[in-house]
């Protein structure tokens, strides 16, 4: 994941960035964080799985012609 065009917040000039997703409230995870992040560039070597449901209503898989 890369980023591009994070502010810098700090008053030194720099931001402490990562990121954080989640597709409902439980599911939250973070990336770790790039401590005083000077060039607003910051890459993150990181994976975010989530664990889904793709279950279906029937079970019915056949198909009729």
């Amino acid at each position: 994941m890369n980023c591009k065009g994070v502010p810098n917040m700090d008053f030194e000039g720099t931001s402490d960035v990562f990121i954080k997703a989640f597709i409902d409230p439980a599911s939250k995870q973070a990336t770790d964080t790039h401590y005083r992040c000077q060039t607003g560039n910051p890459s993150f070597n990181y994976r975010l799985l989530f664990d889904v449901d793709l279950s279906t209503k029937t079970k019915d898989y056949s198909i009729k012609l």
